[in-house]
């Protein structure tokens, strides 16, 4: 502890819970590691909602087709013309050598909120091959599969992996910290039982290590859980060896010029989406934004030519 402080009142304390230790050990992690680059983008979408609203119905079957998961299938399509987003840095402190990896896989892993407000963020596998549906689909089969998990039996059995990972890449720094989870006064208390239950649930039931480890790019929707928001998200966290970060904020009616159906511009109430987007700033630079900016700046300006969204 520091001096800040010293000569104030402790209420009450609470030890982080497993769900905090994950997230301030990832968190910590990527800010010690990459050099972080942010840009706001601020599209106009309001033809583009207009297009959706229209569909909605016919394109809905067993799963709703939310607008988040319009704009999901928007940022897969917009990564297909934006590789180096869609990939992994390795880099090598000492030699200044790395290695940017780009995926066949677009997989994403957006954020879910617990009943009890905390936040884990299961993986969308292979969305660039999804559908509108396919994607709905894989969203309630999310939300059951949190539904069956017991969060801290997950938790707990993937820091164990991540602990003997790093002990097998003899990354001890890593290691130690993550150990100390599992030993020691401040270990995670988890019963026999819950563990137990965790393991025997077959993992098409749960969320399990591939759900939360096998993301290629994180897109957090702040929008879709703080609708009134004003402002937006100014910086995202990365998760290294993740290159590339998305907040969806919450779309803002703002007055704006727009070019009506006679080439003329107007000044109108219009739909805007403020897209925080964060790289890596070792692997990309600011002009690896371009290609994915346009085609969005194409998908939301011309929704009915962009017969792959819907």
């Amino acid at each position: 502890m520091s001096l800040v402080g010293k000569g104030l009142t402790i209420h009450k304390t609470h030890l982080f819970d497993i769900n905090r230790r994950v997230t301030a050990y990832a968190t910590q992690n990527s800010w010690k590691q990459a050099p972080h680059a942010t840009y706001l983008y601020e599209p106009d979408i309001t033809l583009f909602h207009n297009q959706y609203t229209q569909l909605r119905e016919r394109i809905e079957k067993n799963s709703p087709v939310t607008f988040t998961v319009v704009i999901l299938k928007a940022i897969s399509e917009a990564l297909k013309k934006s590789p180096k987003l869609n990939s992994l840095l390795h880099y090598n402190h000492k030699s200044a050598i790395g290695k940017h990896h780009h995926l066949k896989e677009i997989s994403i892993a957006t954020p879910w909120l617990l009943p009890d407000y905390r936040l884990i963020s299961p993986v969308i596998h292979d969305i660039g091959n999804m559908s509108l549906q396919d994607i709905a689909d894989e969203i309630k089969n999310i939300r059951r599969k949190v539904k069956n998990t017991n969060i801290e039996a997950m938790q707990y059995f993937l820091g164990k992996k991540e602990l003997l990972y790093y002990m097998k890449h003899f990354k001890l720094g890593a290691t130690r910290q993550i150990f100390s989870s599992f030993l020691g006064k401040n270990r995670i208390k988890l019963s026999k039982e819950e563990k137990k239950k965790y393991l025997e649930t077959p993992d098409e039931d749960k969320i399990t290590s591939r759900d939360i480890f096998d993301a290629s790019v994180l897109v957090s929707n702040l929008g879709s859980v703080f609708k009134h928001q004003r402002g937006g998200v100014t910086l995202l966290d990365l998760i290294s060896p993740q290159v590339f970060a998305i907040a969806i904020n919450a779309i803002q009616e703002r007055p704006a010029v727009y070019i009506d159906d006679n080439g003329e511009k107007k000044i109108g109430i219009r739909k805007i989406l403020p897209l925080t987007l964060t790289i890596d700033h070792r692997a990309l630079d600011g002009a690896d934004f371009i290609p994915f900016q346009n085609s969005l700046d194409e998908i939301f300006s011309n929704p009915k030519n962009t017969l792959e969204i819907w």
